[in-house]
């Protein structure tokens, strides 16, 4: 099994990390991203290294691609989406950067071929064999399960890509 290397975003303050050096102490972060100052400045504290603040909004399906992650850890805003929000879903702007990264994900390279320049395999023999664009089984994390966003990637994947497990996070 090759190495675990992540891009991790919405860090906060690196929960996310901790239990990626908990679950594998080989894993590498390659990147971490969070708009928050604050929350960046405690994970620089606590890794040693701070995360790209940045709005995910504008990031590129290249950007991406430049990392060759085999690995997303993400824990975006549940605000949107919460009974006790205004449960505008997609609708409310905190959701635009996690639909943002949905969205390009059809754009990646990393994507479209396999690491060896095959055509993309068929998502049941992925299932079986535990390989995928991306070299290893992927999943896909999502909660949210009244959301209209949420339904919508439910019922038609995500670009073409199959929840494999799902969890209500918040």
């Amino acid at each position: 099994m090759s190495r675990l290397t992540a891009l991790e975003f919405y860090s906060g303050i690196g929960g996310m990390r901790f239990a990626l050096a908990q679950a594998d102490p080989t894993a590498k972060i390659l990147d971490a991203f969070d708009i928050n100052h604050v929350a960046n400045m405690v994970y620089q504290h606590t890794f040693g290294d701070a995360p790209r603040q940045v709005n995910l909004e504008h990031i590129t399906a290249a950007d991406l691609d430049s990392y060759a992650a085999n690995l997303w850890l993400l824990a975006p805003p549940c605000q949107p989406y919460t009974r006790q929000g205004l449960q505008l879903g997609a609708q409310d702007a905190r959701s635009r950067s996690f639909l943002h990264l949905l969205h390009i994900i059809a754009s990646m390279q990393q994507h479209k071929q396999h690491p060896g320049g095959q055509q993309e395999q068929q998502w049941p023999e992925m299932l079986q064999t535990g390989t995928t664009p991306f070299g290893q089984r992927q999943q896909l994390v999502l909660g949210h399960g009244q959301a209209t966003s949420h339904q919508g990637v439910m019922q038609s994947g995500v670009n073409g890509l199959q929840v494999i497990q799902e969890f209500a996070a918040c």
